[in-house]
Formats: C-alpha cells, structure tokens, sequence
C-alpha cells in the first residue's frame, strides 16, 4: 500500500525567481509516486513506494511556473537513477548537432575548458572529445556518472551550485563553455546554480542551456511534464528576470522540437544585441503566457482530455482487445497516475533501457518489460507513453504495424495510427 511521506519534501511558500508569496495555483494533481522510482519486485512496489502531493503554481509577480512540493534532491537523484541519455537515438542526434555547432561557432580548440551539468552518461561531451578533452561532466547520479567516466570523461559526481563551481575553478580555471542539457527545470537553488554558472564562466565564455518551454506544454496539454523533479517551468520573461538577476544575459534564443517543444538559450556575462530574445518576450506579452488565465484554460482543457482519453480506452477494451504502455519515463508516471489508467486498460510497459526492464513501474506497478517480448505475442494496441520520442518509437516498432498493429498517442491531442 502506498503511503505518503510527508519527511521527504516541503511546501514551497515563495517564487523562486523573485520571492514573491502571493502564488495562484494552477492545478493539483493529486498525491503522485516519485517518477523515476522503479522496484525490484511487486512486493517492494507495493510496500516501499511513496507519494508526495502534486500542484503547479504560477506567480504573477515574474510569470515563473513551479510546483510547490519539493522533495529532497538526494532521493530524486540517487543511485538507483535509471535514465541514461544514450538509449534514445533521437536524443542522442539532437545533443550531437548541437554539440557540433558550438564547436563550431565558439571555434573551440585542444586547450577549450567544456563542462556540462548534470551531463548524465556524457553522451553531449562525448561528441567534444575529437576538439578537446578538456571537459567535465557534474553528475549526481553515480549510475549514469560512471558510464561516462568509462568513456573517458572526467566526471564529478556532485550536484553543481556555487560550492561546486568554485572548487571546479581552483583545480581547473574557469570554463570557455557550460552546458546544461535539461537540468534548469530540476533546480531547486535556482539562485545558486545561476552564481555558479557566473562565477564558471570566462569573461568571453558562454552557458548554452535547454529547457522545456511552457508555452509548449500549455499549448500542447503536456501536463505530464509535470512532475517532482521538474521543480520550474521557464518563459523567456521569467528566464529573462533571471538571468539579470546575476550579471548574465540571455543574449539568443532557439526554439527547439525535443520534448515537445523546448528552448536553447545563449547565456553571457556582457549583453550583446542582434537576438530574438525582445521578439520571444514581445511574444509571450501578446499571447497571455504572463498572466494567468491562460494557465486555468489549461487546466480546463487538461481535465476534458483526460475524460476523451479514458473513454476512448473504455471502447478498444469492450472490444475485447488487449493493449501494451511504451514507454517507462518520469512523465508516464505522472500521466497514469493522474488519468487513473492502470491494469485495467495496460497489460505491462514495455521500455527498451536496459536498466528498466525487468523492474515494476511507480504507481500502478505494472510489470516493464523489453519491447524483443512483443514480437512473440503481439498486443493489438500500444500506447506510446513517452510521445515525445514517438517518431523514434514508431519507426523502431514498424514490424508491429506491419502486422496490424495500431499506436495510441495522447499527447498533443488523442490519435490513433
């Protein structure tokens, strides 16, 4: 049975960003297992599993979205961490074309200082080691930490804040380029990441940093992003404030498509103009993304999704057919829990990470299994959980709609394929 545990997290009383205490909320999903939490047996799901309550705040102070409950880093993140950066190939090409173009623009050489927060397995510096092997990876997670010590990476296996960044500059200088590859969202001293950051970076360097954009997860209902380790969720009008804050300065801004819709900022410590950060924030006043109502219709049109997807299932299984979850990610759990959809819809998961199969996923417990199962006795649905990689999905499952087989994807919208 599952119970809550209300030691491991506290309520967040204020904005991140500006302090301000006077937050609306948004959306309360509920009490929500920790994503990301897989079990060894049914027996350990059902006995050891705990949830933390669940609610997205905006404040109309900065425009900063963030959840209020926040749980202790050091459970989120510890060693039995099971995402690793390098099983999903489209992951892997988007971090290598950007890799490639910072190469190339920074024109880094052999003597290059490269370090990158919470680089996981060092998938993103790894495509650096033919310019420089100058790099370091600051990983919390012993797991994926070693893989990438293992290919030749120095890593530190720490969180990065100040503290960190200073030791980084009194054994290895300053950095000419940081990298922070979806890791804003999962600060919780987002005030001491942003002075380590200052205090990392040459006067010329450059902090290049991914993360998902609210404005794609309002506009595509991807209320799955939504979950304890994703503490905030960035406009560029809240980055913006910022970055200010500590010296630095989002000087371009790139609108990228990996997880549903993210951005790549371009971060300095001397203000140089020609970006699109005016055009985005000039954007973002048009649109309503810095007030809230247009968080309460997301809420609404949330909700309604949720009674259009379970409907929809509660046809394909008086039909009599059987159908398979993809798809073990942080945001599954988020999307199960919520909805409510559990063995009475979803035989098993079925994940390609080696290091899931086998294992009981968080909430509904069902049993995640390696996709090789399928073939042997196909199901006559699949429900992509993880439909931000759905192309990726789509394309390596072809033999499954080769046999007839058919997709459920829910997020943007609920299709079948």
């Amino acid at each position: 049975m599952m119970t809550e545990g209300p030691a491991i997290y506290r309520n967040r009383t204020e904005c991140h960003i500006c302090g301000n205490r006077q937050l609306t909320d948004i959306m309360y999903f509920g009490k929500i297992p920790l994503a990301d939490k897989l079990y060894t047996t049914l027996q350990e799901a059902q006995e050891k599993e705990i949830t933390v309550p669940l609610t997205l705040q905006f404040c109309p102070a900065c425009s900063l979205v963030q959840i209020k409950e926040i749980v202790d880093r050091s459970i989120l993140f510890g060693a039995d961490y099971p995402y690793y950066t390098a099983v999903s190939n489209q992951m892997v090409a988007h971090l290598g074309k950007s890799a490639q173009n910072i190469i190339a623009t920074r024109k880094l050489n052999a003597q290059s200082f490269v370090v990158e927060a919470a680089g996981n397995d060092g998938t993103m510096l790894s495509f650096f080691q033919s310019t420089t092997n100058n790099l370091l990876n600051v990983e919390p997670a012993t797991g994926p930490a070693a893989v990438a010590a293992q290919k030749g990476i120095n890593t530190l296996n720490r969180f990065f804040d100040l503290s960190c960044a200073n030791h980084i500059v009194a054994q290895h200088g300053q950095a000419d380029v940081f990298l922070g590859s979806n890791v804003l969202a999962h600060v919780s001293d987002i005030h001491g990441f942003m002075e380590g950051i200052h205090t990392l970076l040459k006067d010329d360097g450059m902090a290049v940093i991914e993360a998902p954009y609210i404005n794609s997860v309002i506009e595509g209902m991807a209320f799955d992003t939504v979950f304890h380790q994703h503490i905030c969720y960035f406009s560029v009008t809240a980055l913006n404030r910022l970055f200010r804050l500590h010296n630095l300065y989002l000087n371009n801004i790139e609108e990228v498509d990996i997880h549903g819709g993210s951005l790549r900022l371009f971060i300095q410590k001397k203000e140089v103009k020609g970006g699109n950060t005016e055009t985005l924030l000039q954007r973002e006043a048009d649109t309503g993304i810095t007030g809230v109502a247009r968080y309460l219709d997301f809420k609404q049109r949330v909700e309604g999704l949720k009674q259009t997807i379970l409907a929809e299932l509660d046809k394909i299984k008086a039909g009599g057919k059987n159908i398979i979850g993809y798809g073990a990610a942080g945001k599954a759990n988020t999307f199960l829990s919520y909805t409510g959809i559990c063995a009475q819809y979803l035989d098993c998961i079925a994940d390609k990470s080696p290091h899931k199969a086998g294992r009981y996923f968080s909430g509904c417990h069902l049993k995640i299994i390696s996709p090789e199962v399928l073939k042997a006795n196909p199901p006559a649905y699949i429900f992509i959980l993880a439909w931000n990689f759905a192309g990726e999905i789509k394309t390596e499952l072809q033999w499954f709609k080769d046999s007839g087989g058919r997709f459920i994807v829910a997020l943007p919208y609920y299709n079948l394929t």
